[in-house]
């Protein structure tokens, strides 16, 4: 059986359109630069992680890391590349997947 990249690119945009779906993930999103401006400003994570759920938003530390990091590699690969971050990941592990 050969390799189909497009294939594998389609199955990949699909479930980040599932996860983009996500309204607790996009609600987060939304409070990224105030997230990030807490940060910057020396505030722990898990400051800010109790105060999101004293404000009915609970989220487990290891949700918040992991979008917080998605977010940030999602805002520097446009930085440098021009284009949105899941593209050039999608084509990246396409490629890792070939030479498989």
């Amino acid at each position: 059986m050969q390799y189909d990249l497009k294939e594998d690119i389609a199955a990949l945009r699909g479930l980040l359109s599932e996860h983009r779906g996500d309204p607790r993930r996009q609600h987060f999103r939304d409070m990224y630069e105030t997230i990030q401006e807490l940060i910057d400003a020396g505030v722990s994570h898990a400051r800010i992680i109790r105060k999101l759920k004293d404000r009915g938003f609970g989220i487990a530390p290891v949700t918040f890391k992991s979008w917080l990091a998605e977010i940030q590699q999602e805002r520097e690969a446009i930085a440098v590349t021009g284009q949105p971050a899941e593209d050039v990941s999608q084509v990246r592990e396409a490629m890792r997947r070939s030479k498989a």
